[in-house]
């Protein structure tokens, strides 16, 4: 039976007494949302791994900001993908989704309340999503003449450069000064993943966004754009470094497997 099928007869039906609905089946995740009263989304999906075919986790989501809730388990995970529960047959898959539906009524409606209260940061806008998915060479260059920085700056080094700008003290006036300086940053950091690690640029139709994926072959978009329009907002550079550190390590557990891929076979 096609997953979605089996997404829409076990979890969207459990889930459908608290206002959910199936909503789209993009990036590796089936996602199911609901509309508070304060217009707030609230995003329930269960997640494909990057890195193998037949494991899934959940993650819970809103409107507010890309704050996440995902569901941990320690017993019974691949050695690569902690956060991910595995199956080998449609009845374990619709276990594994069961198992969710528990999570998410017990635990995970309360939870995913509490990170829906509204927020005060902006998001990027569609023209500046749209700007850096046709000129972003063109903005890394920017970036890079702003800084007086060489054509060939290491991705540190210019890391580092946006991790000061995110970071400095002062008012912050979100004009479109601000907006042409955030999206230059973006697109340096963005485009200089791609060129050490591989991936390319996407663009979502469904959310009228774009991302960078497939960085290092693994399919998980990340948007840096909105990372770092957040960061700089709130004068912190931490959630754009977690998003950073999280492609790092996902790298790392490619080239773990791969070796121990090539390991096995020898």
């Amino acid at each position: 039976m096609q997953k979605k099928k089996i997404v829409q007869n076990v979890l969207v039906k459990r889930l459908e007494p608290y206002g959910f609905v199936y909503d789209t089946y993009v990036h590796g995740r089936w996602q199911m949302q609901r509309t508070l009263e304060n217009n707030v989304e609230q995003y329930i999906a269960v997640c494909k791994s990057p890195h193998h075919p037949r494991e899934v986790r959940l993650e819970m989501n809103t409107s507010v900001e890309f704050r996440s809730i995902k569901m941990y388990t320690a017993t019974d995970v691949p050695k690569y993908s902690v956060e991910y529960l595995d199956y080998s047959s449609d009845e374990e898959f619709t276990q594994i989704l069961e198992l969710f539906g528990d999570f998410i009524v017990e635990i995970g409606l309360k939870k995913l309340d509490e990170i829906s209260i509204p927020s005060t940061l902006v998001l990027p806008d569609e023209q500046m999503y749209l700007d850096i998915y046709e000129n972003n060479v063109d903005l890394a260059d920017n970036f890079l003449k702003r800084n007086k920085l060489d054509k060939d700056c290491s991705l540190e080094d210019g890391y580092t450069i946006i991790k000061q700008i995110l970071n400095e003290d002062g008012e912050r006036v979100y004009d479109q000064e601000a907006k042409q300086l955030l999206t230059e940053c973006a697109a340096f950091l963005s485009n200089k993943i791609i060129c050490t690690y591989g991936g390319n640029w996407e663009w979502s139709k469904h959310y009228n966004d774009c991302c960078i994926n497939n960085v290092n072959g693994i399919r998980n978009p990340r948007d840096f754009l909105k990372h770092t329009v957040f960061a700089w907002q709130e004068s912190k550079s931490g959630g754009m470094e977690e998003l950073y550190e999280r492609i790092l390590i996902s790298v790392k557990r490619k080239e773990m497997f791969q070796k121990d891929m090539e390991a096995g076979s020898s």
